[in-house]
């Protein structure tokens, strides 16, 4: 094998190295460390009346507010805590008492069980229903949302996972492109599946981040409540896809050029 040749096999393999590494660390965030987050939701700022949550849609219009009409409502009071970070496979937050971290275990369709919207809305219900005797309706737009999230969450994970086999497939087949241009045309066609798995991937993850994020924006950001998409998380997963697009233009570049001598 030459020069040529090794570094003709090297750049893409290193390419795809660097690409496996990325998907990792979005895949393994909120596991062993709390790492880099999807989005964020921080609710510890809420604050509004029981006559502006009439106003937000239509789904609280029948709260017969009377007297108490300009009781304050904020986190506490609907059983919130200060603040939530969401990630692939598990969430965490800050609780309101003292501040605390707390996680829950990663698992797959996490967000199924924790983001069910039937209980959040009787948790909602029987906090709101405790501190003003009204019964709170979260807003159409929301659950909608949340329950987007759940499908878009389940399927991301399924193709996050196929991402990283089909990555550390190319890597083993790969290594025989060091002395095969036929071994790179294999690699080329496992890079095209590991390419398109991370952009599905990446894709589904921002629409899954936009989806929950915007309709916060447009609901309750102006009463407080603050959100943010993680745009750490988003760079690391789409250069992930753009070390993979690389790597596939080099692997194919490897078994078309650079003999093996």
């Amino acid at each position: 094998m030459g020069a040529g040749r090794f570094f003709c096999v090297a750049v893409p393999f290193l390419l795809t190295l660097g690409s496996l590494i990325c998907i990792l660390i979005v895949m393994t965030a909120g596991l062993a460390s709390k790492g880099i987050d999807m989005y964020s939701i921080t609710p510890k700022n809420l604050s509004l009346t029981l006559n502006a949550l009439k106003g937000i849609s239509s789904d609280n219009n029948n709260l017969n507010v009377g007297e108490f009409g300009n009781t304050n409502i904020t986190a506490s009071t609907l059983g919130l805590q200060n603040g939530y970070q969401v990630y692939m496979w598990n969430y965490c937050y800050q609780n309101a008492t003292n501040n605390n971290n707390w996680c829950s275990k990663g698992s797959f369709n996490w967000a199924a069980s924790a983001l069910n919207v039937t209980a959040l809305q009787a948790n909602i219900s029987a906090a709101a229903i405790k501190a003003t005797g009204q019964n709170i309706t979260i807003p159409h737009s929301i659950t909608d949302a949340i329950k987007a999230y759940i499908t878009i969450n389940r399927w991301i994970q399924i193709v996050y996972i196929i991402a990283v086999v089909t990555t550390a497939l190319e890597l083993i087949v790969g290594l025989f492109g060091f002395c095969s241009r036929i071994a790179s045309c294999l690699t080329y066609v496992v890079s095209f599946l590991s390419t398109l798995s991370i952009i599905v991937a990446s894709a589904g993850a921002t629409a899954a981040s936009v989806v929950i994020v915007g309709a916060m924006d447009n609901t309750v950001k102006k009463y407080g409540v603050g959100e943010a998409i993680n745009h750490k998380f988003l760079a690391v997963t789409w250069l992930a896809a753009l070390f993979s697009i690389a790597g596939g233009l080099f692997w194919l570049f490897s078994s078309c050029c650079c003999a093996a001598d």
